[in-house]
């Protein structure tokens, strides 16, 4: 009964140690995710970056873009107009098989780059956020330790 409860115990612990680091916020980060798509029939290239901030002086500084290893332009942003995703636009000329390389630029700290190749179909997806990463090894952890404790 003493060893139930204690294993009980110890998972809530757990659980709460676990709830409290993912939801701290970090007051300098890099962006977490950066998606980037570009529509040849309009030259648009089209930037969604979520990087979740809680104050007005922790923001996206700058956008790079860079087209075949080459600076094609530096957007400049004193702000960030929402506090989770933001979205930018820009009108670029590229072609088919261009390089374009899209760097997010926080003001604090921290980058993030992704690149595409235009007219290639594959998707465009980021990699998962910290918090992701940190439960799911989390979640290991746990069931490493219970798994040598019994």
């Amino acid at each position: 009964m003493i060893k139930n409860m204690n294993l009980k115990i110890n998972i809530i612990i757990i659980f709460i140690i676990i709830s409290l680091f993912s939801t701290q916020n970090v007051s300098a980060h890099p962006p977490s995710k950066l998606n980037i798509n570009y529509i040849e029939e309009n030259n648009e290239l089209i930037v969604n970056i979520t990087h979740s901030v809680t104050t007005n002086d922790h923001y996206i500084e700058s956008v790079e873009i860079k087209i075949n290893g080459k600076k094609y332009d530096t957007f400049t942003y004193s702000n960030q107009p929402n506090r989770i995703i933001i979205t930018y636009k820009y009108n670029i000329t590229a072609n088919t098989n261009d390089v374009i390389q899209v760097k997010a630029i926080c003001n604090q700290f921290g980058t993030l780059t992704r690149e595409l190749t235009v007219g290639d179909e594959k998707d465009n997806l980021s990699t998962p956020g910290f918090t992701i990463i940190f439960f799911i090894l989390s979640i290991l952890i746990m069931l490493f330790y219970f798994k040598i404790k019994n």
